[in-house]
């Protein structure tokens, strides 16, 4: 899947969970401004796996920060990896 595919619905998704509130590609989702709550974040980490068709064991671990561009570029590397 292109990284700009990736980008723009993983931007729809997580624009459910900020009230559709544009968010900076870098801007780690866990800290402020935005600081979604736990079970907002839980929900959203359920939707992406569900979307992508990826696991989410895999997705998550190797995320220090939860960026929208980091988060694209690890689901880019694990959907090119089911193929």
């Amino acid at each position: 899947m292109k990284k700009d595919l990736i980008s723009e619905r993983l931007e729809q998704i997580i624009c459910i969970y900020t009230n559709c509130r544009k968010i900076e590609p870098d801007i780690d989702l866990l800290a402020k401004p935005i600081s979604l709550p736990p079970h907002d974040m839980a929900a959203l980490f359920l939707d992406i796996e569900k979307e992508f068709g990826i696991d989410l064991n895999k997705l998550v671990p190797d995320l220090a920060i939860f960026t929208p561009s980091l988060i694209a570029k690890k689901i880019g590397v694990l959907s090119e990896n089911r193929i």
